[in-house]
């Protein structure tokens, strides 16, 4: 009889940052970026902003010019020019000059502040009444401040959000490298499971898991493949596993992940003359049964057939791979609703619905059995509870992680 090899989260993630991928990379505009994972590091080439720059309406001076000045004792300064947007000052200032500057305009010679207008008062054409003292730099922006020349700006296999869009743009850079969308092929297995356009007889499970992995896959920024529904058949499994590694990058597996005699993903994944099994058993709840392998530069994740699993296991390990584990996970904080008692050393992941009450965030535990689908639909997050955590008490203030 086969038993499991267990292994905790931490191990599993960290085995898979060792696996080394096969990246192929693309050429695409930065229109196109969004959600892509960038190839090589981007440097500046240029210093952002490019010249020193007033950040406020107001006055160009030099500090010394206006040293004491207040709204009691203010001091005249000669205007030497009007300075326009997207021009170059003609005039340098010199001591007890000032030039009208825009916000976003180009400083002039001579000048290292600006005084804002709110502390100013025109006399004529010719002089204004400043009332007030400026530090050196004060309302300037000055060269290389954003961003300095030869600057590492974005690293490579970072995921490409709206943000780092607009950076590149400021940049001047039109395309970029980013790596191919990896295929991620999926398998369902089972001979209770139909279609899920199809009326279930007693006995028959509609295949939900399809769909939520197409899903997820999408979301992650990969492109989906279904291969359809596998009856529990060793040489049927074996067949479409085969199938899909000829397609795919990644091949998720639905079902039959664990040690039973219908329970064909570990024989059909030893079966392939280059496979090396990495995991079979994690140390989580749900989704111990999980198997982890890979195939030449190909990954094979085997999957339980319980739908929380499935996402538990995608959101926590299989788009962390997909997206090389460049993004962060994104939480909320809540305090816990009721007092939770769980076993000691594995890590369990439970659904949570959130809900205000007198001004504060509380995390409902939902209650999940294994073929619970609907229940998913409910949550609005999970909660990690680690191994060595006997459970969670009433009013805890945890984390709760986006679905």
């Amino acid at each position: 009889m086969k038993l499991f090899k267990i292994a905790d989260l931490e191990d599993v993630l960290k085995i898979l940052k060792e696996q080394k991928s096969e990246d192929i990379c693309e050429e695409i505009t930065i229109e196109e970026s969004l959600g892509r994972i960038l190839y090589e590091d981007i440097l500046s080439d240029i210093n952002i902003p490019h010249f020193d720059r007033s950040t406020v309406d107001g006055y160009a001076v030099h500090h010394k010019s206006v040293n004491g000045a207040s709204e009691m004792m203010p001091i005249i300064t000669k205007i030497t020019e009007k300075i326009k947007m997207n021009s170059i000052p003609e005039k340098e200032i010199k001591t007890g000059e000032s030039s009208y500057i825009p916000t976003g305009g180009m400083m002039p010679k001579g000048a290292d502040s600006v005084v804002m207008m709110e502390y100013t008062e025109k006399l004529s054409e010719n002089d204004v009444l400043i009332g007030k003292t400026v530090s050196p730099l004060e309302n300037v922006n000055s060269t290389g401040e954003d961003i300095e020349k030869g600057e590492l700006v974005l690293e490579a296999f970072r995921k490409i959000k709206a943000y780092d869009m607009g950076l590149l743009a400021a940049l001047g850079i039109k395309n970029i490298k980013v790596l191919k969308k990896l295929k991620i092929g999926i398998i369902s297995t089972g001979d209770e499971i139909i279609e899920y356009y199809e009326m279930p007889l007693p006995g028959q499970v509609r295949n939900s898991n399809s769909l939520s992995l197409y899903g997820m896959t999408e979301r992650a920024g990969a492109v989906p493949y279904n291969f359809g529904i596998v009856k529990d058949d060793e040489e049927a499994v074996k067949k479409a596993l085969n199938e899909a590694l000829s397609k795919c990058d990644i091949v998720l597996i639905s079902g039959g992940s664990s040690v039973g005699e219908r329970d064909h993903t570990i024989s059909a994944v030893e079966s392939i003359p280059e496979a090396e099994v990495l995991v079979h058993g994690i140390a989580i709840k749900p989704g111990k049964p999980t198997i982890i392998a890979r195939s030449g530069s190909k990954m094979i994740f085997g999957l339980p057939g319980n739908p929380f699993a499935v996402l538990v296991i995608f959101r926590t390990i299989i788009e962390k791979y997909i997206n090389r584990f460049s993004e962060k996970e994104k939480f909320v904080t809540a305090l816990f609703d009721t007092n939770y008692h769980k076993a000691m050393g594995r890590s369990e992941f439970v659904p949570v619905q959130l809900e205000e009450r007198d001004g504060e965030v509380y995390a409902l535990p939902l209650r999940v059995k294994s073929s619970s689908v609907a229940v998913l639909a409910k949550a609005d997050g999970f909660v990690i509870i680690e191994k060595n955590k006997e459970g969670l008490k009433k009013k805890k203030k945890i984390k709760v992680y986006e679905l």
